[in-house]
């Protein structure tokens, strides 16, 4: 019996293209005039920012990014295990680049908690409850 072709479940989006298993992906598209509304989750759910001097990090990121003029913050949340975000890259910042600085700001100075406290238990936080 032959396959019949499913149509997609969306109409086709500009600049949309589909991956080798059909999920749908877009080009990076910065528009300097916008908001984003960003959301950042740890690994498997693990309640990392539970711990204050996690969430330190992580606060201390956001302001150190904002300080230094790489975007304007205007809201945030911050949850046991993820972050909820609006941003507005500045300059000639674009929502890509802001966001892997902020990535890898926060990354590289919570390994360097952990590494100087001694802290090897991240595999054992727990997931978030779902």
């Amino acid at each position: 019996m032959a396959r019949r072709r499913v149509p997609p479940l969306i109409a086709p989006v500009p600049g949309a293209t589909r991956d080798r298993e059909g999920r749908v992906t877009f080009k990076p598209h910065h528009d300097p005039c916008h908001l984003y509304f960003v959301t950042a989750t740890i690994l498997g759910w693990k309640q990392v920012f539970a711990k204050p001097a996690c969430a330190h990090i992580v606060l201390d990121s956001l302001d150190r990014h904002r300080r230094h003029g790489r975007w304007s913050l205007y809201a945030y949340v911050l949850m046991p295990s993820h972050l909820h975000a609006i941003v507005k890259p500045e300059g000639s910042q674009t929502i890509s680049s802001v966001l892997q600085s902020f990535g890898s700001y926060t990354a590289h100075a919570m390994l360097a908690r952990w590494t100087t406290e001694g802290c090897h238990d991240i595999d054992t936080l727990r997931p978030a409850a779902g």
